[in-house]
């Protein structure tokens, strides 16, 4: 177990009444476990948990928490609190969100008692294109002709395919090209002229049924026999293939494949095309491969299964410019109007090569959606929130164990950018205990503070974060930045175990997919089972099967596709969905299923897409203030360190969000310009008969929907503490068979769920961080998780400013030298006295221009020196503190 570090506080001038308490409270015990695995945190630490009466911050790293509290004993609300907290989590989370990302914030209105959603995610540039993510230097683009190879690769000898109709045709003019009907022809061998043929161990033969391709003694000495058979045609760019076949025996190991633009046979030896598109009929596997053969290099674009049988069947084959699409029917079927298989040729662009380029850097719209947050509901400048920000970045801050390990396992990520000169400084990673300057970072939060957005969106910051962007192969470009603008939204609503949840709508899928698993678990009655048991996990994981296919098949941006939102979560349809799960095994056929059956509009075409995105990461914070406002707050940049890109100069991080794409185009999440990328973040907000019960929300890409998920189940469904409810270890699986499992699932469990079909990664991982805050009546209880260095902090009626306070400190000044004048004391006394007489009169207007006197007074006594600079400053505070305090009273 790693040794957990303590941060040194950066020292804000704030007066001895702000200093943050250290509540003593008593760790949560590890559940049991005989997993003999020890987790890679320090595990529960005292600072995790706290409670408070006026207000709770809770975030993953302790200097943004104590930023967000002092705000909140300042008399901000909780909007001011999470707009500082976001800005110091840049800074000490620099590899998990920022200015140079997007989020969501979710705002609960104690006065309106209404919820809203800053929407600040990224956007596509207008240079986007829906295959940007696809290589296309492999792409086959000369005109060819069709070639059909079979071959067994077995010691068999006498097995067939038949073939009856064959027809290619002309995409463009569509003439036959190619036709030849097998079916009564006599002879012994196919029609030379349509065919030239290379027979090893094989022969194309005709008989009374029509065409065989028939497998004879193995060719050479690996048990195999093959053929060739080369079409006489016209060469065309875009064709149709249409074949009818059959086999006598299905399941020996043989393969049939049909080229369409393809020029000749890769070798003698082999039915593979040297360049063209090709359809594999596999029947030992009864699979349909779609593969793309670039000189002499073959790749597999997608596989789909089919029955075995040996009735005739019917394939239908198209290559229409760089779409690819195949279809197949059995004899006794009516040719369907969908395909099996859609494509775009060309190789999808590895996960690690798409997330480290300018192509993965979406619009950034953290800033714009903090600027218009206080806009809407911010009490106090962004010049004073983004300060204490300015010095942490400045004066630097202490390396903890998360962000050592992140630039740890990120250095080339890092190396190859400015990003470099920051975090491995001199060519070393910092480590646990350095200590991480940001000047540039600093520079540029200097002038958000003296422009605001206008700096980033209008600005030299723009300009140059887009030429950096440009310069690792994106296309954004200042006018992306000037024309970018969040949204304001409405949650998505559902109920579990009769409280109401407010959630993120599209374009992220973390509401929708967290409402449609607890109406599952509801409806399977989950909470019966013991929260170890076996049936829980068994069904827990084939819902989340059952609601990521869902998600993949029909969630993308709003303004560009329409998502079955009322359809997912009618009853009906779940109970649907529900009624497909075995409670003995795990389902390994999975498919979405049809919303649109319960709303109305269109299902939309469905493309399977390559499984290859690593979980990003993200950072979740929460605040409540002492008006009962609250803030559930999800940021990111996606991936640890985004897409490794710094803008240089600037110190800002940029994201690799478009990479939470589809990289496959057709579907609903397909890249699109202006468009905004599927996302899963979840921050939420629970109500209790209409009163504000909860929040929650957590980091960890498409886990992000379990981890919320099932802390709500631990909370509201099994009444756990917490605390607990968070450390309680967590599983996800979004598709068959595996399940990744945190520390603490115990070993006889995963045994039984293995027997019903399940299987589990080697080794435990940490899954999300949930941070959480959860309302008692008066009183706040917040919530760390042990996952990152999280800290809770409550807020108590003692830490608010009050004129009794202010008194003790005149008196405490006195007392040590700071006001050296006894009148001046009298004097400061005297009107704190006057201002309180006001102030219990409820006469806060009177109260307020005094209090406005005081400031302007201790302004004269330092200037004539009565008063120290510290002094001073901390009075005014104080003072500022209880005016904004006041002001929000009379509004």
């Amino acid at each position: 177990m790693k040794k957990k570090s303590r941060l040194l506080s950066i020292l804000l001038i704030i007066g001895m009444l702000f200093s943050i308490p250290v509540s003593a409270v008593s760790a949560v015990s590890s559940p049991d476990d005989n997993t003999g695995y020890e987790p890679e945190n320090p595990g529960v630490q005292p600072e995790q948990i706290d409670v408070g009466d006026k207000g709770m911050v809770v975030s993953a790293h302790p200097l943004a928490s104590e930023i967000g509290a002092d705000v909140l004993k300042r008399g901000g609300n909780a909007v001011d609190a999470a707009v500082a907290m976001q800005f110091a989590l840049n800074v000490a989370e620099p590899m998990m969100s920022g200015i140079g990302g997007g989020g969501f914030m979710m705002y609960y209105n104690a006065q309106t008692e209404d919820v809203s959603i800053i929407n600040s995610r990224e956007r596509a540039p207008q240079g986007a294109t829906p295959d940007m993510f696809i290589d296309k230097s492999n792409i086959v683009e000369e005109p060819g002709k069709f070639l059909l190879g079979a071959n067994e690769l077995s010691d068999e000898v006498g097995n067939e395919f038949h073939v009856a109709e064959v027809q290619v045709e002309d995409g463009v003019t569509g003439e036959h090209v190619f036709s030849s009907d097998f079916t009564g022809e006599n002879g012994a061998s196919w029609n030379a002229d349509k065919f030239q043929l290379l027979e090893r161990g094989t022969a194309f033969r005709l008989n009374e049924a029509g065409g065989n391709i028939h497998f004879g003694a193995p060719y050479g000495s690996n048990s195999t026999s093959f053929g060739q058979a080369t079409s006489v045609m016209e060469l065309v760019e875009d064709s149709e293939l249409f074949i009818r076949f059959r086999t006598d025996d299905p399941g020996d190991d043989r393969r049939l494949r049909l080229w369409l633009r393809a020029d000749a046979f890769r070798s003698t030896g082999s039915t593979y095309a040297r360049n063209g598109y090709g359809v594999e009929i596999n029947t030992n596997t009864s699979e349909l491969k779609l593969i793309q053969a670039k000189d002499g290099q073959n790749s597999t674009l997608d596989t789909v299964s089919f029955d075995r049988t040996t009735d005739w069947q019917s394939l239908r084959f198209r290559v229409e410019d760089d779409e690819l699409k195949v279809r197949q029917w059995e004899e006794n079927e009516e040719e369907p109007e969908e395909w099996d298989i859609e494509a775009v040729a060309g190789t999808v662009i590895p996960f690690s090569e798409r997330v480290q380029s300018g192509k993965s850097v979406g619009v950034p719209g953290t800033l714009k959606g903090l600027e218009t947050a206080l806009d809407n509901w911010g009490s106090i400048p962004m010049e004073d929130l983004i300060q204490p920000s300015i010095d942490m970045a400045e004066q630097g801050i202490p390396v903890n164990w998360v962000l050592a390990n992140a630039i740890a396992s990120n250095e080339s990520k890092l190396a190859r950018t400015a990003a470099g000169d920051v975090f491995l400084p001199g060519g070393n990673p910092l480590e646990e205990g350095d200590t991480l300057v940001q000047e540039d970072l600093a520079k540029t939060f200097k002038l958000i503070r003296d422009q605001g957005s206008n700096a980033l969106f209008n600005g030299e910051i723009g300009e140059a974060l887009a030429t950096e962007v440009q310069a690792f192969g994106g296309s954004m470009d200042t006018a992306d930045l000037s024309r970018y603008d969040v949204t304001e939204d409405e949650p998505v609503w559902g109920d579990y175990q009769g409280y109401d949840i407010a959630s993120m709508p599209p374009p992220s899928s973390g509401g929708l997919t967290m409402l449609q698993l607890l109406k599952m678990f509801e409806q399977l009655d989950l909470t019966q089972h013991d929260v170890k048991s076996p049936m829980k996990y068994h069904y827990m994981a084939e819902a989340m099967h059952l609601a990521y296919a869902d998600r993949g098949a029909y969630m993308g941006d709003p303004e560009y596709v329409e998502v079955p939102r009322e359809g997912l979560l009618d009853p009906d349809y779940v109970a649907e969905r529900v009624a497909t799960i075995d409670p003995e095994a795990a389902n390994p056929n999975v498919e979405p299923g049809n919303p649109w059956d319960y709303q109305d509009g269109e299902a939309p075409e469905v493309v399977t897409q390559v499984d290859d995105k690593v979980d990003g990461e993200t950072t979740h914070f929460t605040v409540a203030d002492q008006w009962g406002n609250l803030v559930s707050y999800t940021t990111t940049i996606e991936q640890v360190f985004g897409s490794g890109i710094m803008v240089p100069g600037y110190g800002i991080m940029l994201n690799n969000e478009l990479t939470d794409f589809d990289a496959i185009p057709g579907g609903a999440n397909e890249v699109q310009p202006n468009k905004r990328p599927l996302s899963s973040m979840t921050p939420s907000i629970v109500l209790q008969d209409g009163e504000p019960y909860m929040t929650v929300g957590s980091p960890g890409g498409a886990t992000i929907i379990t981890s919320v998920t099932q802390t709500l189940v631990n909370v509201l469904g099994y009444e756990m503490e917490l605390k607990d409810a968070i450390e309680e270890p967590r599983i996800y699986s979004s598709g068959y068979p595996s399940i990744r499992w945190e520390y603490g699932v115990p070993e006889n469990i995963r045994d039984l769920l293995e027997q019903m079909g399940h299987s589990w990664e080697e080794t435990p991982r940490e899954i999300g961080n949930v941070n959480s805050i959860l309302l008692h009546g008066e009183t706040y209880s917040g919530a760390a998780d042990s996952t990152r260095e999280g800290t809770a902090i409550g807020i108590s009626a003692e830490d608010l400013p009050s004129i009794s306070k202010l008194k003790q400190l005149v008196e405490q000044f006195a007392d040590n030298g700071e006001i050296n004048n006894e009148q001046t004391e009298r004097l400061l006394l005297t009107h704190l006295t006057a201002v309180e007489r006001f102030a219990n009169q409820d006469r806060l207007d009177k109260a307020s221009k005094h209090m406005q006197v005081l400031t302007q007074l201790l302004d004269v006594q330092h200037d004539n020196g009565k008063i120290s600079e510290q002094a001073k400053e901390v009075l005014t505070e104080n003072a500022e503190a209880l005016l904004l305090i006041w002001q929000k009273a009379q509004n």
